[in-house]
């Protein structure tokens, strides 16, 4: 961890450490996994994670960064997509 992360939000450095340097090689499941965990754990938790996905997918839309917006869906269709199947069961 770098010092600058230190003093972020620990729903930032979650979100944050899900992006791979080279878009193309997938989200990080393992850091993915870690995000949705600490999403479920509290109603307020889940809501700053896909607020900050939000203004990441918008960030990346503005720069046509187009492999980290595939990533940036792919992350939040499985936060929301989650939160759906744990209600079902």
């Amino acid at each position: 961890m770098k010092l600058r992360h230190i003093f972020q939000p620990r729903y930032k450095r979650l979100v944050n450490g899900i992006y791979p340097r080279n878009p193309y090689e997938g989200l990080k499941i393992n850091r993915l996994k870690r995000m949705l965990i600490y999403a479920y754990a509290q109603p307020q938790h889940f809501n700053q994670v896909l607020m900050y996905l939000a203004i990441k997918l918008k960030k990346f839309a503005l720069i046509d960064e187009d492999a980290y917006i595939k990533l940036t869906l792919e992350a939040l269709n499985s936060v929301v997509f989650g939160v759906m199947a744990k209600i079902v069961l």
